[in-house]
């Protein structure tokens, strides 16, 4: 039972010391390789070439040109006047009310009901602007937690995954067309970073020229679970190196000497 003991001791520290050594000695260690970074000079001031300034040439002023042939008078001066056209610029019209240029459609938002710390997950969210359209779920995997519901957009739309205990990518075009034919589908790729109940929901804009409106907010909650060994691995990585390989190379002596020890009594 002793030997086990030490031996567990012993590869315990030596992970411990191969772990902080890697931290704390490869940046110092790749830093000296050749060809990975390159001091470029300064340019010397010195060096440089001079140029001897050169002199403006000014050139001599062209004649002035003739005087223009006297203009023709009008022998009715008053009636030439009135008689010039009368250009009108048009009038541009307003633009409707953002309501008016609102209309309603199906959306629906689709999340995983849990996830695991650190493993990255899709989430999509749907909007389907076709004539008739009563849902907009087949625009989702169908896999995870589905939220439906209605929103007034416009055709030009913008999409946001916000959520604070992940890391999120855009893997589609935030802003998009409603489209005639097909649904409109947004997609993130989501990485947990926090433990527990989190939440992560979805803004709706309307885009109406140069402004974005927010039109709706869905809310969702996705339950990130982290295991024993993700704990012991995070804990690790959040440590100080130097620390981690000083308790290796101590548990590695601690190993070794009870080990040999323990080989001592037994001859």
């Amino acid at each position: 039972m002793a030997r086990l003991f030490f031996g567990l001791l012993l590869l315990a520290g030596l992970g411990a010391v191969g772990f902080g050594g890697l931290q704390l000695f490869a940046p110092h260690m790749l830093a000296s390789v050749p060809g990975i970074s390159v001091e470029v000079p300064e340019a010397d001031a010195a060096s440089a070439p001079s140029v001897a300034p050169v002199e403006p040439v000014i050139a001599a002023a062209p004649p002035p040109p003739p005087p223009a042939p006297p203009a023709p008078e009008l022998d009715n001066p008053v009636f030439g006047a009135a008689s010039a056209p009368i250009v009108r610029s048009p009038v541009t019209p307003a633009p409707p009310p953002l309501e008016e240029s609102l209309r309603e459609v199906p959306v629906a938002y689709e999340t995983p009901k849990t996830a695991s710390y650190g493993k990255p997950f899709e989430v999509t969210f749907a909007l389907d602007a076709r004539a008739g359209a009563q849902t907009a779920t087949g625009g989702l995997p169908g896999v995870g937690e589905i939220v439906e519901g209605q929103a007034r957009v416009s055709e030009r739309v913008k999409a946001s995954l916000v959520g604070t205990a992940f890391e999120i990518e855009l893997q589609s075009p935030e802003v998009q067309l409603l489209g005639a034919d097909t649904e409109n589908r947004w997609l993130w790729l989501v990485t947990p970073k926090a433990e527990g109940d989190q939440p992560l929901y979805v803004e709706l804009f309307a885009l109406v020229g140069e402004d974005a409106k927010p039109v709706r907010t869905f809310n969702g909650t996705v339950t990130v679970e982290v295991t024993q060994f993700q704990r012991v691995v995070s804990l690790a990585t959040a440590a100080n190196p130097l620390a981690v390989f000083l308790g290796g190379i101590g548990s590695t002596i601690g190993g070794l000497f009870g080990f040999f020890r323990f080989l001592r009594r037994r001859g």
